[in-house]
């Protein structure tokens, strides 16, 4: 039930004015309500309620996300909008801020006025490729001159050779 919902983010800020400006003029999203109760603003289809608190100590970690098509499009943009990514120490583009996790992943964080970590992240498609077999084998299927393992994200699902195919467990 809950797989099929729309998915609404909560935001927190200490001053509603910052956290409009940044959200809408910033980052680009669309503006929906401002009540008592908190800031709306939408980022393609969802929606973000922006709450404000007498005080609060923003997350240490991502608060909220967003998977881009093209990492160094989306920060070089958002760059000329004036937002600041964070250079941690372990980013190896120190010049934007993006860090390349060993499977290929990218990711760039940023931080709102309150301190929110916010980040883009650009994922490699998940690895369907052929390999040829040389010394290993796998479990349960003996090795032939020509066989073929099947990988994907990493890991051995299939096997083709001399005309055979299987699966791995």
């Amino acid at each position: 039930m809950l797989d099929t919902a729309k998915m609404m983010g909560f935001m927190h800020t200490l001053d509603y004015q910052k956290a409009r400006s940044f959200y809408i003029d910033q980052l680009g999203f669309s503006f929906v309500s401002h009540d008592d109760f908190a800031l709306v603003v939408r980022a393609g289809n969802n929606p973000i309620r922006i709450v404000k608190l007498p005080e609060f100590k923003p997350l240490p970690s991502t608060a909220l996300g967003w998977q881009v098509e093209d990492i160094e499009a989306a920060v070089d943009w958002l760059q000329t909008r004036g937002v600041v990514f964070e250079k941690y120490p372990f980013v190896q583009d120190r010049e934007r801020g993006i860090w390349t996790a060993p499977g290929g992943d990218t990711v760039a964080w940023l931080k709102d006025p309150d301190g929110n970590v916010l980040s883009v992240s650009q994922h490699v498609p998940p690895r369907l490729g052929l390999f040829a077999l040389k010394d290993a084998h796998p479990k349960g299927f003996p090795r032939r001159e020509g066989s073929l393992l099947f990988e994907q994200q990493g890991k051995a699902v299939g096997f083709y050779g001399s005309g055979e195919v299987g699966g791995i467990d």
